[in-house]
C-alpha cells in the first residue's frame, strides 16, 4: 500500500511539473552529433520560450539512449551549470532553471551528452584486412515534450565512405562523412523518426574492461602510482585466423585493430615501467611535453576484435605537481588535486577503481570526488615500507569513464611532519641493531674458536 501511495505521489508531481512547463516552446534547436570511434558526443544549443501564463522552474530533457550508456551529461547557460536529475520511470532528465523563466521570456541553454558503447559493428565479424562498418541510431528530431519551431542536426563521422543513412527530407550527406538532418520546421512535441547511419568507422574500439590504480603518497618521494589495465577491442570480432605474415609483409591489417595505446602521465613523472605477467615490455616510448609525459606503448600482439590484453604501468611523480593552488583554510593543511581517471586516452573505461593511500598518521581527511565517482574511506589499511600502523586509504569507484573528459579528486588531510623523521630513525635503529648483532656474532664465533685452544694450553 505504501509503495502504491508513493508511486501515485510521484506521478502527481510529474503531472504538476509537466503542467507548469506546458507553455514552453523550443524556438530553435541546433544539434551536433560527433562520433569518435565508440564514443559519441551530442551537443545541443536550445532556445526556449515560455508562452504560458505562469513562470516555469524546470523543463524535461528526454534521453533517447539507455542510461547505462551515459558517461556524462550537463546543461548550462552562459553563466551557470543547471541542476539535472534523471528519472528512470520517464527516461528523462528534469533540469532546473537557476531562476524560474518568466512568461513571454526566452532563454538559451547548451546541453552536452557523452555516450559510450552505442555504436554497433555491423557486420559483427570481419577478416583481418577488412575495414570495420558500424551503425549509429538516434532520432531525426530533437526529442522533447515541447513543440519545436525550427531545428537542424549535424552528424560528424570519421568515415571514408557512408554506406547508407535514413532520410527524412531534407537529409543530405557529404564526402567528408557529415550527414545533415534538417532544417525541420514546426515539429510537434514527442515526435520520433529513427535516424540511422551506416559507415566505416576505423577508429579502434579500445575498451578498458577494468582498471585499478594504486597510489601511495609519500612526503619523501612523492606519489608512487601503478595502474593495472585489462583492455579489449570491443569492435567487430576477427573472422578466421590471425596471419602475422599478412600483417608484416603484405600490410594486411584492419585500421580498426588496436596496434598501440597512449597514456599521458602527470608532468615530471619518472621511474616509468610497462610490464605484464611475463615481465617488462620494451616496446614503449617516453616523451616529455608541456602538458605531461607521453607514454606510447605497443602490446606484445595486435588487438583484433574480441582480443584482450592485461598489463601494468607504473611511475613516480613529485608531490608538488598535485598540490592545490587554491588553499581552503577550513580544510587540512595538506591539500592535493589527484587525477582519478585512467591516464590512457581515447578509450572507454567500463569499471574504474582507485586506491589512494595517504601518509601513515594522516587525519582530518576530507574528499571531494569528481562527477561520476563515489568514494569511501576503506576499513582496510595499506602498508608500505617501514609502515607500522598502516595508511588511511581512500577508495574511488567509477563506471563508464572517458579519460579525455578529465576528473580529479580534491583531497585534504593533516599530517604531523615530525613523522617524517620517524622512518629515518627506524632505519638508523635497524642499522645499529644489525651492526651490534654482527659484532656480537663475530665475537661469539671468535670465543668458540679460542675457548678450546685456551683449555688445551692449560
Amino acid at each position: 500500500g505504501h509503495n502504491k501511495q508513493m508511486r501515485f505521489f510521484v506521478l502527481c508531481l510529474a503531472l504538476v511539473a509537466t503542467a507548469l512547463s506546458a507553455g514552453l516552446t523550443n524556438k530553435a534547436v541546433s544539434r551536433l552529433i560527433d562520433i569518435q570511434g565508440d564514443i559519441v558526443f551530442i551537443r545541443a544549443n536550445i532556445t526556449m520560450e515560455n508562452g504560458g501564463s505562469d513562470n516555469v522552474a524546470s523543463f524535461q530533457y528526454p534521453l533517447d539512449h539507455p542510461i547505462e550508456t551515459v558517461s556524462a551529461f550537463e546543461v548550462r547557460t552562459d553563466a551557470d551549470v543547471l541542476e539535472a536529475k534523471y528519472d528512470a520511470s520517464s527516461k528523462a532528465y528534469t533540469v532546473k532553471f537557476t531562476t524560474p523563466l518568466a512568461r513571454s521570456k526566452s532563454i538559451t541553454v547548451q546541453s552536452a551528452l557523452v555516450l559510450a558503447h552505442v555504436v554497433r559493428p555491423i557486420p559483427a565479424t570481419i577478416s583481418q584486412e577488412k575495414p570495420q562498418l558500424v551503425k549509429f541510431f538516434d532520432n531525426h528530431y530533437f526529442s522533447s515534450p515541447y513543440p519545436t519551431k525550427e531545428q537542424v542536426t549535424r552528424i560528424v563521422t570519421r568515415a571514408q565512405k557512408i554506406e547508407s543513412y535514413s532520410k527524412v527530407n531534407p537529409t543530405t550527406a557529404s564526402k567528408e562523412g557529415i550527414v545533415v538532418a534538417g532544417p525541420y520546421k514546426d515539429i510537434a512535441a514527442n515526435q520520433f523518426k529513427e535516424l540511422m547511419i551506416h559507415f566505416d568507422d576505423n577508429v579502434p574500439f579500445a575498451t578498458v574492461k577494468k582498471t585499478t590504480k594504486d597510489i601511495m603518497i609519500s612526503h619523501w618521494s612523492g606519489l608512487s602510482t601503478e595502474e593495472h589495465y585489462i583492455v579489449e577491442n570491443t569492435g567487430a570480432k576477427l573472422d578466421g585466423f590471425f596471419s602475422r605474415f599478412d600483417m608484416q609483409m603484405r600490410r594486411m591489417v584492419s585500421p580498426a585493430t588496436v596496434l598501440g595505446l597512449h597514456c599521458t602521465l602527470p608532468p615530471f613523472s619518472h621511474d616509468i615501467y610497462y610490464r605484464d605477467d611475463i615481465g617488462n615490455i620494451s616496446t614503449s616510448a617516453v616523451n616529455q611535453t608541456l602538458r605531461g609525459v607521453d607514454l606510447d606503448i605497443v602490446p606484445r600482439f595486435p588487438l583484433f576484435g574480441g582480443w584482450k590484453v592485461d598489463f601494468q604501468v607504473g611511475y613516480t611523480t613529485p608531490l608538488v605537481v598535485f598540490q592545490s593552488k587554491e588553499i581552503d583554510k577550513k580544510r587540512g593543511a595538506h591539500q592535493l588535486v589527484v587525477p582519478v581517471v585512467p591516464t590512457m586516452s581515447s578509450v572507454v573505461a567500463d569499471e574504474v577503481e582507485v586506491r589512494l593511500a595517504l601518509p601513515e598518521g594522516a587525519h582530518n581527511v576530507a574528499v571531494d570526488a569528481p562527477a561520476g565517482f563515489t568514494w569511501e574511506l576503506s576499513s582496510e589499511k595499506t602498508y608500505g615500507l617501514l609502515d607500522v600502523v598502516g595508511r588511511p586509504t581512500i577508495v574511488f569507484r567509477g563506471r563508464m569513464v572517458i579519460p579525455m573528459l578529465g576528473g580529479a579528486a580534491q583531497v585534504s588531510y593533516d599530517y604531523n611532519t615530525m613523522r617524517l623523521l620517524a622512518k629515518p630513525a627506524w632505519v638508523g635503529l635497524y642499522v645499529v641493531i644489525a651492526l651490534v648483532a654482527v659484532v656480537a656474532t663475530r665475537r661469539f664465533v671468535a670465543w668458540l674458536h679460542s675457548g678450546p685452544e685456551a683449555s688445551h694450553t692449560d
